[in-house]
């Protein structure tokens, strides 16, 4: 059964997403969650995210913390220089503590998520990411009841 799409904030503009992920399985559940009214994209690599930013204007990044031998937090700086207001969502299935806390105290990372991974964990940290890009919470109570029901329906 299919999400309940989370409700569209008052700002003229959709706010896009991008997934890096190698499983998509994240990308269809930030999809429920996000689309219609907000655009997701998939990446695949550093690469490819690099290359997004470059034409869109992402706002959260939800990302795997661990991409292979691809440097995520050289990634990350790269994307904050251009997007400084990018928020990022880590996942992992690994607890990579140490790397985690530096990636924190460099402002590298807004929420982290483990895996396997939990939709109301994600869905509650896209709501808070929406609202804290906005600098506004998400209007009013039928947008609250909406994502109870999106994460409700799974």
């Amino acid at each position: 059964m299919a999400a309940a799409p989370l409700p569209q904030v008052d700002d003229t503009r959709p706010i896009t997403c991008l997934v890096l992920d190698q499983d998509a399985t994240t990308y269809n559940i930030v999809c429920e969650l996000l689309e219609p009214e907000h655009q997701v994209i998939l990446g695949r690599s550093v690469t490819d995210a690099l290359r997004i930013a470059a034409n869109e204007r992402v706002a959260i990044l939800v990302t795997e913390l661990s991409l292979g031998d691809q440097d995520l937090s050289s990634m990350l700086n790269a994307l904050k220089k251009s997007h400084p207001e990018l928020l990022t969502i880590i996942l992992s299935r690994f607890r990579d503590t140490p790397r985690l806390i530096e990636m924190v105290n460099a402002g590298q990372i807004y929420r982290y998520i483990g895996k396997p991974l939990n939709r109301n964990a994600l869905a509650t940290s896209l709501v808070s990411s929406l609202e804290r890009y906005l600098g506004k919470p998400l209007s009013g109570a039928a947008s609250k009841q909406q994502l109870a029901a999106s994460i409700a329906a799974n």
